[in-house]
């Protein structure tokens, strides 16, 4: 199992508290499409465009190897959420900056 319970978790960062307050996940009728919304337009105030593929390519994998990094952790699934949340945004944000202007 990925996810173990019953391992002790260490006390969040300050990272993960200004993630789990930028995503109230104790409401589960939030549907990850406005989850995705959401990030993409925090994304879009406060850094500028992604300029290129490449760029896009390498802010991605960044994303998904925050992903990987929560996973191996074990900790809670809605820091993984978190995650994939930021990985569509960013990928919403990669087609609408760079591959629809090419």
């Amino acid at each position: 199992m990925i996810f173990d319970d019953e391992v002790p978790m260490p006390e969040p960062t300050k990272a993960e508290k200004e993630l789990d307050r930028q995503y109230d996940f104790a409401d589960h009728r939030v549907q990850f499409d406005e989850l995705v919304a959401g990030e993409l337009a925090r994304a879009r105030d406060k850094f500028p465009p992604i300029n290129s593929v490449h760029e896009g390519y390498a802010v991605l994998l960044e994303e998904v190897d925050e992903l990987w990094d929560e996973i191996k952790k074990g900790g809670p699934p809605h820091r993984a959420l978190a995650e994939l949340v930021q990985i569509a945004a960013m990928a919403q944000r990669l087609a609408e900056d760079v591959v629809r202007h090419a």
